[in-house]
């Protein structure tokens, strides 16, 4: 039996191609193989989502489209993407200097991934043959907080409340807003941002705030940094100054459940329609990240804890969600209040399927089990 085709876009150095690659080749000697080939995310890039003249999509294939990961080399091509400022863009962005941590135009970054994924789309719906995994204009919806909120929300999905960002001129209007607004925490997030890159949890019970944050401001730039540090209100302002600025979203904090004295959250990886992983994130910080300290929890254990029925509800919500995107596979961050009264959905990702070394209890990686989903799909 011939294998089908599938294309994955990608970075090739970079660690999520390697992997996915590995096990796809654990899969083809199981009998659920494909052919497979990757596409570097430059020559994408270079042609703003254009196909043409890449002979790799000239013939029917499912195509992945993957995270352009951490290649700095790919952040200057997307900075250059969509530059209106000047007409030598791309060679004013290929010179720039990569300094570790640094925000560097992140709306813009955005804006020049806005850019190729519209290509993207465009070029699909010139190509009946192609498949891809996930429409780019719902990945593209994905990456902004605000707009993916705002589609749960029509949906009936429950998310946190929301501060419009655009009423604001700066940060003291924002810490004035959510006192207004009764809020005693708030989560500050670059709109575009992954991985708790631009993130503050604001305490504003009382004035003046403080906040933990991944951010430093240094000589007037803004870094991430890998550790969270907490900061005065006076600290506070300028880093809010620049997340509203490059792209805010501004939500009122959750008072999260607990286990084992930590608070927790979940990525809950949905593949074609089902739930098919739970992963917990447990913390004594307002961010579960591992880099941050957060360890994953042990799923029965952690799973024991919730009531039955709270936990099937939270499950048909994040079912629900990943069903509003036009996706084979979406990672969708669910926390439950403290009591287990309610739960939220934070977010939606397009790419929140890159957990190394872990598997399920039944031995699966979660990249073994979308590879096998897809057999079905090209087979069936």
């Amino acid at each position: 039996m011939t294998e089908p085709r599938l294309i994955v876009i990608a970075d090739p150095a970079g660690r999520r191609w390697q992997q996915f690659a590995e096990e796809a080749d654990r899969c083809g000697e199981n009998g659920c193989g494909f052919n497979l080939e990757v596409v570097s995310w430059s020559r994408i890039i270079e042609q703003r989502g254009c196909l043409d003249g890449l002979p790799e999509f000239d013939q029917p294939a499912l195509v992945r489209i993957d995270s352009t990961g951490e290649n700095f080399e790919l952040t200057r091509l997307l900075l250059a993407a969509d530059d209106r400022s000047s007409g030598d863009a791309p060679s004013k962005w290929s010179q720039l200097e990569y300094r570790k941590g640094c925000l560097v135009h992140p709306s813009l970054v955005w804006r020049g991934w806005k850019t190729v994924l519209a290509g993207l789309e465009e070029s699909f719906d010139e190509r009946l043959h192609l498949q891809p995994l996930a429409r780019p204009r719902d990945i593209a919806t994905m990456f902004d907080k605000t707009a993916t909120s705002k589609r749960l929300q029509s949906a009936g999905l429950p998310c946190p409340d929301e501060l419009d960002a655009n009423r604001f001129e700066n940060g003291s209007q924002i810490l004035d807003a959510i006192h207004l607004a009764g809020f005693e925490t708030a989560f500050a997030k670059l709109n575009t941002g992954s991985s708790a890159t631009g993130i503050a949890a604001i305490n504003a019970g009382n004035r003046p705030v403080t906040a933990q944050t991944s951010m430093l401001q240094i000589d007037g730039e803004i870094f991430n940094t890998l550790r969270l540090q907490t900061v005065s209100e006076e600290q506070l302002i300028p880093l809010l100054d620049f997340l509203l600025k490059e792209g805010l979203c501004l939500q009122r904090g959750i008072f999260k459940a607990r286990i084992d004295g930590q608070e927790f959250d979940l990525r809950v990886i949905v593949i074609d329609g089902q739930p098919e992983f739970t992963i917990f994130r447990l913390s004594q910080s307002p961010m579960t990240n591992l880099h941050f300290g957060g360890r994953r929890g042990d799923v029965e254990r952690c799973r024991s804890v919730i009531p039955t029925r709270v936990w099937l509800d939270a499950m048909d919500s994040c079912v629900e969600a990943a069903a509003l995107f036009e996706a084979h596979m979406v990672g969708v961050d669910l926390v439950f209040e403290r009591g287990f009264f309610r739960h939220f959905l934070l977010e939606v990702n397009a790419f929140g399927d890159f957990f190394p070394g872990w598997t399920d209890n039944r031995g699966r990686t979660i990249y073994q089990a979308q590879l096998e989903s897809l057999r079905k799909m090209a087979d069936s």
